[in-house]
């Protein structure tokens, strides 16, 4: 028995078992097979994006070992994601009606400009709203941007 942590630095120590490490082979990683898939069973317990490397997250978490029968702890980093946004169209506009279409191309011509969004892609998607703000409908016509992190 030894005592571990915080407290033994400030001399409050409190014996405490210590555990071994897990031996593991680190040249492969735990994979399960899903629907035809190999898959990493990842319990999720953070995610971190670097500002200093916008389109790459980082998910912290614990992997099972089969051949220690234990979790270790576990990063993975996921590159190249995309950012996805949704705007909702305006009731009126000076008395007339607003299209998807006209939420584009304000898109398209002052907001993409203005954040540096030279590439994206947009869809007009319907989506339903869960939130009680008034003035938003339960259900409504939105545009789904999709551009890169990396912008």
């Amino acid at each position: 028995v030894k005592s571990v942590g915080w407290e033994t630095v400030k001399g409050d120590a409190v014996k405490a078992e210590v555990f071994d490490t897990a031996k593991i082979d680190t040249s492969s990683l735990p994979l399960v097979e899903v629907e035809g898939e190999n898959v990493l069973r990842l319990y999720w317990l953070d995610a971190y994006e670097e500002p200093k490397t916008p389109g790459i997250v980082y998910l912290f978490g614990k992997v099972w070992i089969e051949s220690a029968e234990t979790y270790v702890s576990c990063c993975v980093a996921v590159q190249n994601i995309q950012r996805q946004i949704y705007f909702l169209k305006r009731e009126k506009l000076e008395e007339e009606d607003i299209s998807i279409m006209d939420v584009y191309k304000e898109f398209d011509e002052k907001i993409s400009s203005r954040f540096k969004i030279m590439k994206f892609k947009s869809k007009p998607v319907e989506k339903n709203y869960c939130f009680d703000i008034p003035g938003i409908p339960a259900r409504g016509e939105y545009l789904e941007v999709k551009y890169s992190a990396s912008c």
